[in-house]
């Protein structure tokens, strides 16, 4: 039988592996595309002709319709019944838990989705690009964003509930968890200091694992290796 969509994936995308954990932890079929961020292959004529437009990633393809953007896909899927039903992490049929997911999912563009997102690209893509040393002045100022929302994350998010949405793990907690983490590579310690969000992330990757490490075993590997240092490009 075939898969009902094509998934097109970069584990080193946090939107992008946020739905590879979903997908793969709920066990929805789907047929694997990968892509090469780092050879800019998401840029190419090729990929705007074949794929998407816009060349953004994640995208998928399914009856014709070539959609990007996690979370238009994830409601997409949801609505098309491609999730399985009744599933604890973007439950269709619980309207509240809905509603505190697409909250977290609108509120993180512009807080996590921004600080952590912005310290990978200015601290290790941009110089491994261009060869150039990031800003200090911009550097300090996504620093300020990344540090505010973990706050807010721990404080506010977390301040009575075990996970963003509530008592149990959702959506939300995963891509959470898939853009701090990230931050890693950089030469971040995001949890350090943070007894609380470092038990959240521990039970997030507890309750979708194997499938959680699997998709960041290049953040670690990296992490590991060069322990913020920009590497070059044949290493990749």
């Amino acid at each position: 039988m075939a898969a009902p969509f094509k998934f097109f994936y970069d584990l080193m995308s946090p939107p992008t592996r946020a739905l590879y954990i979903l997908f793969n932890h709920l066990r929805v079929p789907y047929e694997p595309v990968k892509i090469a961020l780092r050879r800019s292959e998401h840029l190419t004529d090729e990929f705007q002709k074949n794929v998407h437009r816009l060349s953004l990633m994640p995208v998928i393809h399914h009856n014709g319709l070539r959609l990007s953007e996690s979370v238009a896909i994830l409601h997409y899927l949801a609505r098309e019944k491609i999730l399985p039903a009744g599933n604890s992490f973007f439950p269709l049929n619980d309207d509240k838990t809905l509603a505190r997911i697409d909250e977290y999912l609108e509120w993180t563009h512009n807080n996590m989705r921004l600080g952590a997102g912005m310290l990978f690209r200015l601290k290790w893509i941009t110089p491994f690009i261009t060869g150039e040393k990031p800003s200090p002045k911009e550097v300090k100022r996504y620093e300020k964003i990344f540090e505010q929302s973990l706050n807010t994350l721990e404080n506010v998010w977390l301040e009575e509930q075990k996970f963003i949405a509530g008592n149990k793990i959702t959506y939300a907690d995963i891509l959470a968890a898939c853009d701090i983490e990230q931050t890693k590579i950089a030469g971040y310690h995001p949890l350090k200091n943070r007894p609380k969000l470092h038990d959240w992330l521990e039970t997030v990757r507890k309750e979708t694992n194997p499938v959680f490490d699997e998709g960041h075993k290049y953040i670690y590997k990296y992490a590991e290796q060069y322990k913020g240092d920009v590497p070059v490009k044949s290493s990749l």
